[in-house]
């Protein structure tokens, strides 16, 4: 298991490792040039790292984030990372809506016709766009009331799908190819939000967790958790299940000074 602090760490210690090798090589340089008839007179090469900007990309594991204590009620995530579960959560949404559509069996070509073009529809970006919005509202007003005992959470689950099922029948009974495709609108966004329950309410659990360890000040706690951070977990990942955090790394040198004679040499920091 790796945590997030140990990453941290192995990025720092190559960077200092980077420059140590820099220097290293700097001084085989210089006693190369000293040597030299031309090169003597050339400066000797010597990069120097300043400031390293790079972003990480991780998931928390699992058995780290169950252990965590629920944050305190009110505690709302970013309105990224909720558009962001949003956003996977109306895919889902309008997925299991494409699917019932395509298991119809229409009565003439022109049915089919029909069905499809309201699929497409579905899978339009500003369809998808108008469903997010109505899941962003339902989990906003969620997490401002969100139980603190984990003991409640499956009981907040389900008063988060019922309120999606209230607000997305509401919204597709107004479009009336719909309406007309599938008869009861009630009873398809109410199946399609029992299909998908499981990794809809996966997607609003991260974001939790995400609300947990990111956003209640528990620093100290996120980089001691274990995370995975290589490439090709990661790709096999939700896009809410994985985290990315920006780092600003400066790099400071120091120097050996000599303040008198009589003194032991001092180690100091470079100014910028």
């Amino acid at each position: 298991m790796v945590t997030l602090q140990d990453v941290v760490q192995a990025v720092l210690a190559d960077l200092t490792n980077a420059q140590d090798n820099t220097n290293k090589l700097t001084r085989a340089l210089a006693n190369e040039y000293q040597t030299d008839s031309i090169l003597q007179y050339l400066p000797i090469p010597n990069a120097l790292l300043d400031e390293v900007q790079c972003s990480l990309r991780f998931a928390i594991e699992d058995a780290a984030v169950t252990a965590c204590n629920a944050p305190p009620s009110g505690t709302t995530p970013s309105t990224s990372r909720l558009r962001a579960v949003a956003r996977a959560v109306a895919q889902h949404i309008t997925d299991g809506l494409t699917d019932q559509l395509h298991s119809l069996q229409p009565d003439t070509e022109e049915g089919v016709m029909r069905r499809q073009n309201l699929a497409d529809s579905l899978a339009a970006p500003n369809t998808l766009r108008g469903v997010g919005n109505h899941v962003v509202a339902v989990l906003e007003r969620a997490f401002r009331n969100r139980p603190t005992a984990p003991a409640e959470a499956t009981s907040w689950i389900e008063g988060i799908l019922e309120e999606l099922k209230s607000r997305l029948t509401a919204l597709f009974v107004a479009e009336k190819p719909f309406v007309e495709a599938v008869k009861d609108v009630n009873k398809a966004i109410d199946t399609v939000i029992d299909q998908r329950k499981i990794p809809i309410a996966n997607a609003i659990h991260e974001s939790d967790r995400s609300v947990s360890l990111l956003e209640g000040g528990r620093l100290q706690q996120l980089l001691t958790t274990n995370v995975v951070v290589d490439s090709k977990t990661l790709s096999g990942l939700p896009e809410q299940a994985v985290h990315n955090l920006h780092l600003k790394m400066r790099l400071r040198n120091y120097r050996w000074v000599i303040v008198s004679a009589t003194e032991e040499p001092q180690l100091v920091p470079e100014t910028t």
